[in-house]
């Protein structure tokens, strides 16, 4: 999957709550809730794991205070719901909603060199099962 492949890998997430966060060596974790998507691959399914392997950086910058912050496990708190994701240099720069008090949203920034993508039971999907699922979805 390309830079360009993995952009909309995310943006295919819209309106999905990232309810998870795992930073780890040169990876991140991202664990997404969008049942509405889940359910064209599986009946059942809720959500999908995005796996950013070869992350070289990723951070988060508010609207309202413009600096950047680290990514850790805690940020997950904030209840992130994915709005689009768009290139940015070597980056994917992904819009985030959120809709904790005080905190309306801002740009979560991650420059990796692959992507997994992981269905509700850990099986592993490539970029064209997701994009179908979306196609199908918004038929």
């Amino acid at each position: 999957m390309d830079l360009n492949e993995r952009s909309i890998a995310v943006g295919i997430l819209h309106d999905g709550k990232i309810s998870s966060i795992e930073r780890g060596q040169n990876k991140l974790i991202l664990k997404v809730h969008i049942q509405y998507l889940a359910e064209m691959i599986g009946r059942d399914f809720e959500y999908f794991t995005y796996e950013f392997m070869n992350c070289d950086d990723t951070y988060f910058v508010y609207w309202n205070s413009e600096s950047r912050v680290e990514m850790t496990n805690e940020m997950s708190n904030l209840c992130l719901e994915i709005n689009e994701s768009e290139l940015d240099g070597e980056y994917i720069k992904v819009t985030c909603l959120c809709y904790k008090p005080g905190i309306e949203g801002g740009f979560l920034y991650i420059k990796a060199s692959q992507l997994i993508i992981y269905d509700h039971e850990g099986n592993e999907l490539s970029f064209e099962d997701m994009r179908i699922a979306a196609k199908e979805y918004w038929k």
